[in-house]
């Protein structure tokens, strides 16, 4: 609104998320033009970039892919480094494996359109150009082991993790396993559960015992489970192919 020559303008607060106390301005409107042109060129305000803080990045998330895998405000696409939630069928007729949209979701209710906290520690670019990294919730909660307390997604070891990382991931699963937590009371209840699998002690893969991957595992390194819970017990994690995670419709 304007009064002999000024303009009112209501400001928030300029930080990310906007603080609730607000200023009442009268802008003289001679000058109207020129803000409108400082604000063309300012259209992203500097707090609302990612903000670096103590060991780390505070930053909002713009979307949620799946149980395991968000986009940044940036564009950037980060992965939850050490964990692997079931896969959604992202292309058309592909089927989406048991637990993957309720992963998605959960993952969704925390960070969707909220800030996260990326720490500098362990942070890095996979082969598709992916953030890997570890995160925590603004309330101290670390994300990653979060997950898999609850049981929507499962340790997923490589050979870039971090020793105790890996360490404090697997003893979540376990107890989550115990306490058949999330996706657990039926994964480990099905009749698959209780087949043996083979393992592959450098990749920490585990297969089906008529999986060509399986048989191609030199010997050395091949390992044998009496069942998917000891697989998931000492720290295996499915492959990709020949996997024996189920697969649900829509």
């Amino acid at each position: 609104m304007t009064c002999k020559g000024y303009l009112k303008v209501l400001v928030l607060g300029d930080t990310c998320p906007p603080k609730t106390n607000t200023q009442l301005y009268k802008i003289p409107l001679i000058i109207i033009p020129s803000l409108i042109t400082i604000l063309y060129i300012i259209i992203t305000p500097v707090s609302c970039l990612p903000q670096k803080i103590d060991q780390g990045w505070y930053v909002k998330v713009k979307w949620v892919i799946d149980g395991d895998t968000f986009v940044l405000k940036n564009n950037d696409i980060l992965r939850l480094k050490g964990i692997d939630a079931p896969e959604l069928g992202h292309e058309k007729g592909e089927r989406d494996q048991y637990y993957a949209i309720q992963a998605k979701n959960k993952l969704k209710e925390l960070v969707y359109k909220k800030y996260v906290i990326i720490k500098k520690y362990g942070l890095q670019r996979d082969r598709f150009n992916r953030l890997l990294a570890y995160v925590y919730l603004p309330d101290g909660r670390f994300l990653n082991l979060l997950m898999i307390k609850e049981g929507y997604a499962f340790f997923f070891p490589h050979k870039d993790l971090e020793y105790k990382m890996a360490r404090k991931f697997l003893a979540a699963q376990r107890t989550a396993m115990a306490q058949r937590r999330g996706f657990w009371n039926h994964i480990l209840s099905m009749d698959i559960a209780q087949r043996p699998y083979i393992g592959d002690k450098k990749s920490r893969r585990f297969h089906t015992l008529n999986c060509v991957f399986g048989k191609k595992i030199y010997w050395k390194y091949k390992v044998k489970f009496s069942s998917l819970y000891e697989a998931f017990y000492k720290g295996f994690s499915p492959g990709r192919k020949c996997t024996p995670w189920p697969y649900v419709s829509r």
